[in-house]
């Protein structure tokens, strides 16, 4: 999984949206993500040597390097990741504790289209009240082969109505 330059424009304009520093922002990430192609990335979070887990190029390292708290959740449990089966009900100590949610790219690999609801109800459940939560995922016909499930504009805007969301931006 990956993330680029634009994922991680989202979350920097979604934080100033907040008011919220890096220092301030306590982060759920779907996926063990990568950052790719971020040109400044290194003259921003030099390495440390330090794992843990975490390997250099990871969106977990990169943020929590800028200050924030940082919590990504994959099955897999890769790049320090918390080993998390987003189908499943998720442990009381995750609930409301964010104030940005990721999704980039995870939840169409998270079950099969019936399962959705869990996925998403967990993302739901993973936010604070006054949190942000962010999507970036494959529209319906992208990435033929790719994942389980894919998206409209329109599920998003019936998920907002379900949650009671309100849509900052939707493209």
């Amino acid at each position: 999984m990956g993330m680029h330059e634009y994922e991680v424009g989202l979350i920097e304009i979604s934080l100033d949206f907040l008011q919220v520093k890096f220092e301030d922002c306590v982060m759920a990430e779907l996926g063990n993500q990568r950052i790719r192609y971020l040109e400044n990335y290194w003259d921003r979070v030099p390495w440390s040597g330090t794992t843990d887990g975490i390997i250099k190029g990871s969106s977990k390292y990169y943020f929590s390097s800028l200050g924030a708290k940082h919590d990504a959740f994959d099955l897999n449990g890769g790049d320090g990741a918390v080993s998390l089966d987003l189908i499943k009900p998720i442990d009381k100590k995750y609930i409301g504790k964010y104030n940005i949610v990721t999704n980039f790219g995870t939840s169409e690999h998270c079950g099969v289209r019936d399962e959705q609801y869990l996925v998403f109800n967990n993302i739901d459940k993973f936010c604070c009240h006054g949190g942000l939560i962010i999507h970036n995922v494959p529209h319906t016909g992208n990435w033929p082969g790719h994942a389980n499930v894919w998206y409209t504009i329109d599920f998003f805007r019936e998920l907002a109505k379900i949650y009671e969301y309100d849509i900052l931006a939707l493209e």
